[in-house]
């Protein structure tokens, strides 16, 4: 039987029909839909997301791009609030002044609102600024604060007039933060630099007073692992040298630490 003839055509036709499949593979589904728009919550949370990974730069630009798009939302002020702290992060100080003051004014009551004054302090003074630390430290004390913010607020204030050569008003402050806030973690802190402060003032009872009740009230905490020598020290000054020797004998196995 004789085969049939192939037509020349044929290859012609297969090169077409490889570049329409070829074509036909490359394009979307049918039933795919395009991405929908991010919602505000999400656009929310994604800038919080950069703020926990202390991508302060992106943070920043997220938040303001969020209370920008929102300043209905539920969350707009949390956003201002955040965009603050994302810029005071970035460095970008001009920027997180304005947004703070913008979430003060619209939102004074908020609850965030007394943190305000105490994060500018901060970073003044971790940025070597003490006058201006000072300042917003200062007006913090009117702030409405837990606990624990009222007690920073006022140990970062002994902190900064240390570093401003008032000694002095140093050991007030450190001495009233332990006072009123026992129960925070600024108070063994407090005690600690209020024994130093005023060993320095020649005020070695005092000195004595603040170390003693660090070393009895606050056994757990790390600045008691410090205060062996410093203790002794003021005890021996006081004439109390048998106490000094008592300490010192106690603290033996610590003080090569």
């Amino acid at each position: 039987p004789r085969l049939p003839m192939l037509s020349p055509q044929l290859p012609l036709l297969r090169t077409a029909l490889g570049a329409l499949l070829s074509v036909l593979l490359a394009l979307p589904p049918a039933f795919a839909q395009p991405a929908p728009p991010s919602t505000p919550d999400a656009t929310y949370a994604e800038a919080h997301a950069l703020y926990d990974q202390r991508l302060y730069g992106q943070a920043a630009r997220a938040f303001r791009a969020f209370t920008e798009a929102n300043p209905t939302h539920p969350r707009h002020a949390d956003g201002l609030y955040f965009g603050g702290l994302s810029s005071l992060g970035a460095g970008d100080i001009g920027r997180a002044e304005r947004q703070f003051d913008a979430f003060r004014e619209q939102y004074p009551n908020y609850p965030l609102s007394g943190q305000v004054r105490l994060a500018l302090g901060e970073y003044y003074f971790g940025a070597s600024d003490f006058g201006q630390a000072e300042g917003y430290l200062t007006d913090a004390l009117r702030d409405s604060l837990d606990a624990e913010g009222a007690a920073r607020v006022r140990y970062l204030l002994g902190r900064t007039q240390l570093e401003l050569g008032r000694s002095t008003t140093a050991l007030g402050y450190f001495t009233r933060t332990a006072s009123q806030y026992p129960e925070t973690i600024y108070a063994p802190r407090a005690l600690f630099d209020a024994g130093r402060v005023a060993s320095d003032l020649g005020q070695h009872a005092r000195a004595a007073d603040a170390l003693g009740m660090l070393a009895e009230d606050y056994a757990e905490a790390p600045e008691n692992a410090l205060v062996g020598l410093a203790l002794a020290n003021a005890l021996a000054r006081t004439k109390q040298r048998q106490e000094a020797v008592t300490e010192l004998n106690r603290r033996v196995p610590t003080l090569s630490g």
